[in-house]
């Protein structure tokens, strides 16, 4: 009796699996398309059914649209793909209906595949600030028809790209450039491969921030029967990609915090001496914070916040939404110390194993305190158990090894200030 029960179970389980896979329909990869009309080629869109079966293909005005059925069974004479293109010529908005029928059951797809013309363009971007020598960023060129629809795709369609310098001094390479894909750590979109490998240009394309400052990149179509679309301008602006350390920080009332200024090239991160011919520290509040320019190091003065921002003494890069880095930086008052024995962690230790006896200082909210060499901490721990070898001029820092067994205070006491 339990066997048959078992066996039951195990036939119904293969049953309720078949139905499901049954009854998961099949679909195209989009249900409409939108296709562009050029006089002397044919703008394609592939499609192609989620399921597997076998489809023949039809148009309902092959004049219009041509569908060409790829990957083709040889017994059945259908697939699952086909190529869809727009052969006509006749600037007008025309509405296809494609079908593809199952051979074995009969089932049919339809796509609704549009053609018109293109009355509009737009330029798609993820950013209109590029980083100075750093990888490059794609933009994209997208084409409406009159009411504002998108073409599904702009494959095989050139479009004709410029770079115009925003300086009069400076040639337009001087900023930006145009990189190809296959020189570029990018893979190749296949909608624009053969253009690439040619020189020429098609929807989407590579821009190189080289230099700081800013330029005009503009697209059109170089089509004759479209010189009547007007081309589409952006401004890109090019900055050197900095940054302020440490970015945020919170300081004592007359203590110090040294800045450095830090560039990204190549993947590495390289510092740019201050001051320099270009570059300078300010501060937005001189009753908070002040800065010593020459030595790049910014002084509490009072309790409050504000920032240390970055000056281009060149003006350069400083475009409209540009900014350049800034530090916060926080006066506040110390509330408690804590101690820590590195590089463990932990303070049970062996003997003869050098460590470090490292004090933090923290504020009400328990924000860590940069303690510079204006502050003044003494720490103590017993010459009995700890043989000192050297201690930073602020004493929030000791190293040393362990010389006995045993249990022994450590001590650390915030002394004070000097202005």
């Amino acid at each position: 009796m339990a066997r048959w029960w078992c066996n039951y179970k195990i036939v119904s389980y293969f049953i309720v699996i078949f139905c499901i896979s049954s009854i998961t329909p099949a679909k195209l990869n989009v249900p409409r398309v939108l296709l562009p009309l050029f006089q002397r080629f044919s703008t394609n869109f592939t499609l192609e059914v989620s399921e597997n079966g076998c489809y023949k293909w039809t148009s309902s005005r092959p004049d219009i649209v041509q569908v060409i059925p790829i990957e083709v069974d040889d017994v059945h004479h259908c697939s699952i793909k086909a190529v869809v293109s727009a052969i006509t010529k006749e600037p007008i908005r025309n509405t296809v209906i494609v079908l593809a029928e199952e051979v074995r059951t009969g089932f049919v797809l339809r796509c609704d595949v549009i053609v018109d013309v293109i009355t509009s363009l737009n330029m798609v971007t993820t950013t209109r600030e590029l980083f100075m020598e750093e990888a490059p960023e794609m933009f994209e060129v997208r084409a409406d028809d009159n009411q504002g629809n998108k073409f599904t795709t702009l494959e095989g369609v050139e479009f004709q790209w410029s770079i115009e310098n925003l300086a009069q001094s400076q040639s337009a390479n001087q900023v930006l450039r145009f990189i190809t894909f296959i020189d570029s750590p990018y893979e190749t979109p296949t909608t624009v491969a053969k253009f690439d490998s040619l020189g020429l240009r098609g929807h989407k394309v590579l821009i190189e921030g080289v230099k700081t400052g800013a330029a005009k990149v503009s697209v059109q179509l170089p089509h004759p029967e479209y010189n009547k679309v007007p081309k589409i301008e952006v401004v890109l602006t090019v900055v050197a990609n900095l940054l302020l350390d440490p970015p945020d920080t919170h300081i004592l009332a007359g203590d110090t915090v040294k800045f450095r200024l830090l560039q990204m090239q190549h993947g590495r991160l390289d510092e740019i001496p201050l001051p320099s011919s270009q570059y300078a520290l300010d501060v937005e509040d001189t009753e908070v914070i002040i800065v010593d320019r020459i030595v790049s190091v910014v002084r509490g003065v009072s309790q409050g916040q504000s920032r240390v921002v970055l000056r281009d003494r060149h003006g350069e890069g400083a475009g409209p939404g540009v900014k350049l880095p800034a530090a916060s930086v926080v006066v506040t008052q110390p509330a408690y110390l804590r101690l820590f024995l590195l590089p463990h962690n932990n303070w049970a230790i062996t003997v003869d194993e050098p460590c470090s006896i490292q004090v933090q200082v923290y504020d009400r909210n328990n924000h860590r305190i940069h303690i510079g060499d204006a502050v003044s901490v003494r720490s103590m721990v017993s010459e009995e158990y700890f043989r000192v070898y050297s201690m930073t001029r602020n004493g929030t820092v000791i190293d040393g090894t362990t010389i006995k067994v045993g249990t022994v205070p450590v001590t650390a006491t915030l002394e004070s200030v000097r202005a």
